[in-house]
Order: structure tokens, then C-alpha cells, then sequence
């Protein structure tokens, strides 16, 4: 293992090593390179850390192996990948040797005909993240080449950013002597609290240069994923002109991408997002108005894709996001008909998404959200739809979804029908 030796010392796999041996339950880690043999050595020095840590290794568990897929003759499909990923986690018969163990998914091997079966793998792991996250309680390494990273980031943002670490191996080894700032960035990691701005801010600045040399497609959407991941971050913290800055850089790159590569949908879906978010930003500005601008163009693009792919689920439900900014924005200007409208359309969606696929806790969560909105707007059907809501939440905490606000939300629910319920009283 000379060229894992070489890598023990390798700052990045030092601090997922940590993190591996400190993991209780799900962790996932993202390695980007594109040398087959470069990911096997990190992988390899991995788990050499962790043995001279512990004292014994880590099971090792490869459910794709970048080495494997590149020396078989024909090209994977998306059917052999959810029978190699999705059926050994989440199958009706499950591989329990994945518990507790390091498990690998090395996509270095994939063939540029095989682009899009990975981009529907992940695409599907995104949508049942969920599940995967509660099903999988181990350390999970995904090995990216940079081109599925980036299709990665497009198509799975949700997991995508659930990661606990992204590191980026240059094929060019060099030995690294890490900065003070780097080792303390490194013990916070360790610490579980470091937060995210920092990762964000280097990864945005290496991707500036990288477009600085002659620009490919590939870099420029990266850099545009980055500097919107990076603006959502700015903005919880507070940041809402720098966030708005670099919102403005990214869709700007977006709009150039989408002139030059008409073709590419997920250009077109990431600028409605880009759209969306300058809308969000207008409105944590006061700027209603150019808001609403913002929003609508953001919706023209859904709706034009939405019509194109119709079983795209993704397609349909950003649409349905739209429609639910659009009507709590009409809303808030004291629109009622227009803003009930968007939420008619909205829960439409959302119904239909949830009949489709009963068993994703996410598209249940939805109706029960647009359930809430219609109540908002339909006053003499309120108690219907907010008690349909309260069972559709009820349930999935009974079935232990793991969802984001799913407490607080049955809490208000709750409070909403109360309240009702005595001015209904008070009324007769």
C-alpha cells in the first residue's frame, strides 16, 4: 500500500478517519477524484488510521467498486445500480453486514455512457434519503469523479448536503503541511461543531480559480451550486447582502450556461432555483415587488419543464414550491383570491405526488403543509383541512419519519384546531 502510506498523513483522510472512528450511527463522506487507484488508497489509508487508532480494522464493506465497474465490458445500468446501493440498504431483505461497517460506493470507474444512470441512482437516493439515512447506521463513503459530483450536487442537493465531510483529492499527490488555521478547522470538525461558512467560503474560492482558466460547463455549474449553497448559508446567519452578492454571481453564470447549453435541464432547474432565492432575498430586504419578479420567473421556468417531463416527481414538486411562494407572497399583499389560487395548484400537486408514491414520508409531509395553506384561505373548510393535516402528521411521527420541523408542526396544527374549535363554540 505505498500510495496509501503516502496518504496516512493526508490532513482530509486524517479527519475522516476521525470522524469514522468517532461515528454512532449514519455519517456520510464525500471523496472527489478522479483516479480509480487514488480512491482505493484513500480508502486503504482509512482504514490503516482507524486499525492504528483502535487496533483493529474496520469492516470494509464495497458495495460499488470503481476498480470492478472499470474493467467489466458492458455499462452499467441504473437497475444494476439500485441491485449493487439501494436493495443491499434498503431492500426487503437487507445485508446486515453493512451495520457498523465502513461502506463504499467508488463510482471513479463510470464510463461517460453511464452518466445518467448514476445521475437516476442519485436522484433516487435523494428522494428516499430519508430511509437511507435511518436504515444505514455506519460511516458511508461515496468516491466522486468530479463531473458525478457536480451531477450529484444538481440532482441530490438534499443529500448532498447532508454530508459530513467533502474532501478533494488531486491525482498529483503532494505532501501537505497544514497551516495552523487548517488544524484548527480540522479539531472543530472532530468536535462535531465546526461550522459549514468556512468549507463553503474555500470550496467557492477554488472553484473562482478554476473557471479562470479556460471556463468548462462543468466548472461553471459547480461554482454556481457553490456560491447558492454558500448565499442560503450567509443568509440563515444573517448575511442577507452578501448572500445577496453572491446569488447575483451565480445567476448570472446560470443564465450564461443556459443560453450555451439550451439542452441542459438541470442548468434550467438550477437557475429557477437561483430566481427563487434572489426572490427570498427581496423579501428579507423589504423589496416586495422585485420579489415577486423574482418569483415569477423562477415559476415560468418550473412550469416549462414541469410540462416537458411530466413524471419527473422533482419537476412537479419544484413546481409546487412556486406556487406556494407565489401564494403566501399574494397573501402577504392582501391578495386573497390570487394567493388561494397558487394554493389550489399547489395542493393539487401535492396530492397527486402523494398518491403516487405512498411510502415517501417527504410527499406526505407536503400535503399535509398545502392542507394548512388551503386552510389559511378556504376559512369555511379550515377545520377540515387542518385536522386532515394533523392525521397525515400524527401518522408520520407514529411511523417514525424523521423529518425536518415534524414536531413543531404537529404543535401548531394542534393549536390551530383548538383555537378553532372554541371560536366555533363561542360562535353558536
Amino acid at each position: 500500500m505505498p500510495l496509501a502510506a503516502g496518504l496516512l498523513s493526508h490532513p482530509d483522510i486524517v479527519s475522516v478517519s476521525c470522524a469514522v472512528q468517532m461515528a454512532k450511527g449514519f455519517r456520510f463522506h464525500l471523496i472527489v477524484t478522479s483516479s480509480t487507484a487514488l480512491a482505493e488508497a484513500a480508502v486503504d489509508a482509512i482504514v490503516l488510521c482507524v486499525r492504528n487508532e483502535q487496533g483493529s480494522s474496520p469492516a470494509l464493506r464495497w458495495l460499488v467498486r470503481g476498480i470492478e465497474t472499470r474493467a467489466g465490458s458492458s455499462p452499467v445500468t441504473f437497475p444494476d445500480l439500485v441491485r449493487l446501493v439501494l436493495e443491499p440498504v434498503l431492500g426487503q431483505y437487507p445485508d446486515s453486514t453493512l451495520q457498523g461497517a465502513l461502506v463504499v460506493v467508488d463510482a471513479t470507474g463510470a464510463r461517460t455512457e453511464e452518466r445518467a444512470a448514476w445521475s437516476d441512482l442519485f436522484r433516487r437516493m435523494n428522494e428516499l434519503r430519508n430511509e437511507f439515512v435511518r436504515a444505514l447506521r455506519s460511516s458511508f463513503i461515496m468516491i466522486l469523479p468530479e463531473p458525478l459530483e457536480v451531477e450529484f450536487a444538481h440532482v441530490a442537493s438534499d443529500f448532498w448536503s447532508i454530508r459530513s465531510s467533502a474532501i478533494h483529492l488531486s491525482t498529483e499527490l503532494r505532501p501537505l503541511a497544514p497551516s495552523r488555521e487548517r488544524e484548527q478547522e480540522r479539531e472543530r470538525s472532530i468536535a462535531g461543531f465546526a461550522p459549514p461558512t468556512q468549507e463553503l467560503e474555500t470550496r467557492v474560492r477554488e472553484l473562482r480559480e478554476q473557471v479562470k482558466k479556460p471556463p468548462t460547463e462543468i466548472a461553471q455549474a459547480a461554482l454556481a451550486v457553490a456560491l447558492g449553497q454558500l448565499a442560503d448559508n450567509l443568509a440563515e446567519r444573517g448575511s442577507a447582502g452578501r448572500a445577496l452578492e453572491l446569488t447575483l454571481d451565480a445567476r448570472e453564470l446560470l443564465e450564461q450556461l443556459v443560453i450555451s447549453a439550451p439542452h441542459r435541464v438541470d442548468f434550467q432547474r438550477d437557475l429557477s432555483v437561483s430566481y427563487e432565492r434572489m426572490g427570498d432575498l427581496m423579501l428579507a430586504l423589504g423589496q416586495g415587488d422585485p420579489a415577486k419578479a423574482f418569483f415569477e420567473k423562477s415559476l415560468l421556468i418550473r412550469e416549462r419543464l414541469a410540462r416537458s417531463e411530466p413524471d419527473r416527481a422533482d419537476f412537479q414538486r419544484d413546481l409546487s414550491v412556486s406556487y406556494d411562494r407565489m401564494g403566501d407572497l399574494m397573501r402577504a399583499l392582501g391578495q386573497g383570491d390570487q394567493a388561494k389560487a397558487f394554493f389550489e395548484k399547489d395542493l393539487q400537486i401535492a396530492e397527486r405526488l402523494a398518491r403516487s408514491e405512498p411510502d415517501r414520508a417527504d410527499f406526505q409531509q407536503d400535503l399535509a403543509l398545502s392542507k394548512i395553506r388551503i386552510a389559511m384561505v378556504r376559512p369555511h373548510e379550515s377545520m377540515s383541512h387542518l385536522e386532515s393535516a394533523l392525521q397525515i402528521l400524527l401518522s408520520l411521527k407514529q411511523k417514525g419519519a424523521r423529518l425536518v420541523n415534524l414536531d413543531a408542526q404537529i404543535e401548531w396544527v394542534r393549536v390551530r384546531v383548538h383555537s378553532q374549535a372554541n371560536a366555533e363554540e363561542r360562535s353558536q
